[in-house]
């Protein structure tokens, strides 16, 4: 399975009530792509209205995640994890932080997801800083 598909599998389909089913995705993702892992914490993260998760089960899927995923921005992400599970908001200007050094990393589109829904911004910076990152990604890969 490719990432699009994995990706396009999970996207709003997450299976938060069944235990072996979201272990099972979690340890795919991580043999799929960064971003097909990062899919799932964004989807462990960004939970639908209509599902209710409990922040004690919220850790746990994201520390089963964890476990089977290694990379660098597992440690930048931690701030904007820390505040879905606990229920809270990021400031912008630290969400822009954020997301800035998720840059830095091509194509880690679900990552930069995270940051970029992790703030209330009615400015609109991160709008704009969103676009210039994924632009700047999008033309890298043209080249």
């Amino acid at each position: 399975m490719n990432e699009s598909e994995f990706i396009e599998q999970v996207d709003c389909r997450f299976p938060y009530g069944r235990p072996l089913d979201w272990r099972r995705l979690s340890a795919q993702a991580a043999r799929v792509s960064p971003n097909a892992a990062f899919m799932v914490l964004h989807e462990i993260c960004r939970v639908p209205r209509s599902v209710v998760v409990s922040p004690a089960l919220a850790s746990a899927m994201v520390r089963h995640w964890r476990r089977r995923f290694r990379h660098p921005l597992c440690r930048v992400l931690a701030p904007v994890v820390q505040a879905y599970v606990g229920g809270a908001a990021l400031r912008p200007a630290q969400a822009a932080r954020l997301m800035r050094k998720v840059a830095a990393y091509p194509d880690q589109y679900n990552a930069l997801a995270l940051c970029y829904f992790s703030a209330e911004d009615r400015a609109g910076a991160l709008d704009r800083l969103f676009e210039t990152v994924t632009s700047t990604w999008d033309a890298a890969r043209q080249e």
